[in-house]
């Protein structure tokens, strides 16, 4: 767990050194999914590679590497189709797998963190960074932090 810990800590800290100020303006428009980390499993969607992480045997969890391999290729499809789409006047439309969540959002930053934040709350609120040309996206789900990347569609 402490692993996973640092591997979080360290993608902040690099990300955010390195990010750019994000603005209204930069987001504009519809960015697909290219990779998604869960847990330290990684899904690479323009390859269609699986890495699986070996925290989950150092963890005493009792799944086979080659298991997770499959319930993640198994997986893919539903992930594939995951978006997030920018529009005017800070409306977003976010998709992940089947479902559609839409809404305001406010872009924030706190402690060197940027963030956006549904409209009229405190806490709905995920990290996000722009580097080189891709939008990194964090939302914790249950009790995993998915971490995913995004690229802007080509018009």
């Amino acid at each position: 767990m402490e692993n996973k810990l640092f591997t979080v800590l360290a993608f902040l800290f690099v990300f955010a050194a390195n990010a750019q100020k994000i603005t209204e303006k930069d987001l504009l428009g519809k960015w697909n999914i290219i990779s998604l980390t869960i847990s330290g499993d990684k899904m690479d969607f323009k390859t269609g590679t699986i890495t699986v992480s070996e925290d989950w045997q150092k963890d005493g969890l009792q799944i086979a590497k080659s298991e997770r391999e499959v319930l993640l290729k198994e997986s893919l499809p539903y992930f594939r189709t995951t978006n997030v789409t920018f529009f005017e006047n800070r409306f977003l439309s976010f998709r992940l797998g089947p479902e559609d969540y839409s809404g305001n959002y406010a872009i924030v930053e706190e402690g060197g963190i940027t963030y956006i934040q549904a409209e009229n709350s405190a806490v709905d609120r995920v990290p996000v960074m722009l580097k080189e040309g891709l939008l990194y996206w964090e939302l914790a789900i249950e009790e995993d932090i998915f971490y995913f990347v995004f690229e802007k569609a080509v018009k």
